[in-house]
């Protein structure tokens, strides 16, 4: 490489909404195939990083922390939560937090009539307690009792 290349390994947020009833009428009602669709769907979200400069900067950085939540309609986007910059020595629990209280000020305003299932994760920090919250343990777990719910919420 000729010259510099700033670089930056960021903490980010992304965040994604899947229409499972949708999902369910461009499938014709093949309930294996919604199944199916939606988790791998769901497991490509979590799995894929922006692709800008992999080949100089490597930043291959997967989720530390992930939220799903199974709701009757709607969404809220949380990036709000990182209006101010998040800093100090532990960017990654001080983002947790961050994420998780806005989320709980959000429900506690707007009400959670309409959520169904709340499930968070973390790959290698401690969670902060979420009210009304499950916690899974790995992907798989967060993946399978997300679809656990969201399918049997449009059934």
């Amino acid at each position: 490489m000729i010259g510099t290349v700033d670089f930056n390994a960021a903490c980010y947020d992304r965040y994604a909404n899947l229409a499972l009833g949708q999902l369910a009428k461009n499938l014709r009602g093949d309930e294996d195939l919604i199944a199916r669709t939606a988790g791998a769907w769901l497991r490509a979200f979590v799995n894929a990083n922006p692709s800008g400069k992999q080949n100089s900067t490597a930043a291959r950085t997967k989720p530390e922390t992930l939220l799903t939540v199974v709701r009757d309609h709607g969404a809220w986007n949380l990036a709000n939560a990182f209006l101010r910059p998040v800093i100090g020595d532990d960017l990654l629990g001080e983002s947790t937090r961050r994420m998780l209280d806005h989320f709980s000020r959000l429900r506690g305003f707007y009400g959670d009539d309409e959520l169904r299932k709340v499930i968070a994760a973390a790959a290698t920090s401690e969670l902060p307690a979420l009210e009304g919250s499950d916690t899974a343990t790995s992907l798989n777990e967060l993946v399978d009792r997300t679809l656990g719910a969201a399918l049997e919420q449009a059934a």
